[in-house]
């Protein structure tokens, strides 16, 4: 949060600023209601796409595009494994829906929580979406 505010000049800062305000209330949410697992398959699953991120975007500047592709195809390949579907899966309808949350009957905690994983599954697919976007661009243009 500290490193988005520093650089507010960003395209997306403001989709990256409720990404970030959704995952803090998700971790702080599991660990206030006792549900755990829930906000570590979040951190779990968006960590290892961040370290890509973060590679291709300090490579960005000192290679030429061609050689970043391979980054750029690990990032999209964990971004859809990890982002889309395991999220999707695992958090979404095995931890929220038929798992645990539904056997405690926690309703107040369970919609609440129930609303931000989907709202960050939402903004997970805009990005994906994004850097379909890129890639295209990248194959058609040459940049």
């Amino acid at each position: 949060m500290i490193h988005l505010f520093l650089n507010s000049a960003q395209k997306d800062f403001f989709e990256m600023l409720l990404h970030h305000y959704i995952t803090i209330m998700l971790i702080i949410g599991s660990y206030m209601t006792n549900f755990w697992n829930s906000g570590m398959n979040v951190m779990l699953q968006m960590d290892v796409a961040e370290v890509l991120v973060g590679a291709l975007r300090c490579f960005n500047d000192i290679w030429k595009p061609i050689h970043t592709l391979p980054i750029f195809v690990g990032l999209m390949a964990s971004w859809i494994y990890l982002r889309i579907f395991v999220y999707t899966k695992e958090v979404i309808i095995q931890g929220s829906m038929i798992g645990r949350w539904r056997f405690d009957n926690n309703t107040s905690h369970q919609t609440s929580m129930q609303i931000l994983l989907m709202i960050l599954l939402m903004l997970n697919v805009y990005w994906l979406i994004l850097f379909i976007k890129i890639l295209v661009h990248a194959i058609t243009k040459g940049e």
